[in-house]
């Protein structure tokens, strides 16, 4: 089977599978990204800067939500 009708058919790749580890590692290497750019932006716009915790806490809830959509279908 071409790749791509396994990507089109919603399948994954041969030897690109994701543990839960690599999972949830991404996911916390993202949201301090996310943090870290969010801040940096409302300090550049002169306006309040949130707390990092705070971004964190929403990112990772949309993530979350996102994904929740996701597996519904």
């Amino acid at each position: 089977m071409p790749y791509a009708s396994i990507v089109l058919d919603g399948g994954t790749p041969p030897g690109l599978k994701v543990t839960m580890d690599e999972g949830l590692l991404s996911l916390a290497v993202v949201a301090l990204l996310a943090a870290f750019c969010v801040r940096w932006v409302a300090v550049k716009l002169r306006m309040p800067m949130p707390t990092r915790a705070a971004v964190i806490i929403v990112f990772v809830l949309v993530v979350g939500a996102l994904y929740g959509e996701h597996l519904r279908g």
